[in-house]
């Protein structure tokens, strides 16, 4: 069998040569994006789930705002009743000092 080198085979060599190559850096590539993707994914499942378990750990510890508009509510009225009692018994006196 003879081996003929001429142009031809030389330029389809290299060209098969970087065709070779460019088609393993591309799987090569791709495979290590889909690894990345699939990183990303099981870290945001963990976000997610440490995200759900900060939300009930929020709503069993923290009053809600309801709650608090409640409480500040009542204090409100708690303190109108104290300032109403104390303008009575500011009347009260100024008539008792009255000659």
């Amino acid at each position: 069998m003879q081996f003929t080198l001429d142009g031809t085979t030389i330029v389809l060599g290299v060209i098969s040569a970087l065709w070779f190559v460019s088609v393993s850096a591309c799987g090569i590539w791709v495979a290590r994006v889909q690894s990345d993707s699939k990183e990303c994914s099981r870290a945001i499942v963990q976000l997610q789930k440490e995200l759900a378990s900060f939300r009930e750990a929020v709503a069993q510890k923290y009053a809600s705002r309801d709650e608090v508009k409640d409480n500040r509510d009542e204090t409100r009225e708690l303190l109108e009743r104290i300032e109403a009692r104390l303008n009575e018994i500011n009347t009260y006196l100024m008539q008792a000092n009255k000659p």
